[in-house]
């Protein structure tokens, strides 16, 4: 009898010992609720995938009725077309590491829409495109209508001499509500009245060589 009761008392024992052993062991954080393990998503702007893309841009040259080709390289986002990026780069103007050249569209103007019909391209911007880019324009009509003549064929050359439309007309956006109206001839610095129709590229204004 006291044989069978030293066996009982021993298998509790072990019982015991047993049970405390694995209260005591430390409890493993899961994997999934490590800070190292959580997925970090950048919601600013910049985190949108984007392509590297190159064109020649067209700016003013100095004081001359001209225009100058230089090469700039820039971001694309997945969502935009290639000419929306080289317009807003055409608003943002020349190189800093060009001193001869100059920008000839008003840095205030916005890109409201870019939009094809077959070989045409429309391009509406906001009317901040009609204001003096300068003082000077205020007090020398004839170079405001250079500057403005400049600034309309800075932006249809170069969207001309990427090889996929033949023509492009300039929609100015009064009203805000996106759709534009075409450019007058006088906004857009030429002779005449009426209204501007899509234009052909003009290689007469484009000094080669530089």
């Amino acid at each position: 009898m006291k044989k069978k009761w030293k066996t009982i008392i021993c298998i509790g024992l072990v019982c015991l010992l047993t049970l405390a052993s694995v209260a005591c062991a430390p409890v493993e954080k899961e994997a999934d609720e490590s800070p190292s393990s959580a997925v970090q998503i950048n919601p600013l702007p910049e985190a949108i995938s984007k392509d590297k893309s190159s064109a020649r841009l067209y700016f003013g040259f100095m004081d001359q009725p001209l225009l100058v080709g230089e090469s700039h390289s820039f971001d694309v986002p997945i969502n935009e077309s290639i000419e929306n990026s080289i317009i807003r780069e055409l608003i943002k103007g020349p190189l800093s590491t060009r001193n001869d050249l100059k920008a000839v569209i008003n840095p205030q103007t916005s890109l409201v829409n870019v939009r094809s019909e077959g070989q045409f391209l429309f391009v509406t911007l906001s009317s901040d495109f009609l204001k003096p880019i300068d003082e000077k324009a205020s007090s020398d009509s004839t170079y405001e209508k250079t500057r403005r003549m400049l600034a309309v064929y800075s932006i249809v050359n170069t969207l001309i001499e990427q090889g996929t439309y033949s023509r492009v007309q300039i929609l100015i956006d009064d009203d805000g509500m996106g759709t534009g109206r075409p450019l007058t001839l006088s906004e857009a610095g030429l002779d005449g009245d009426g209204a501007v129709e899509a234009l052909e590229r003009n290689g007469e204004i484009i000094l080669s060589g530089r």
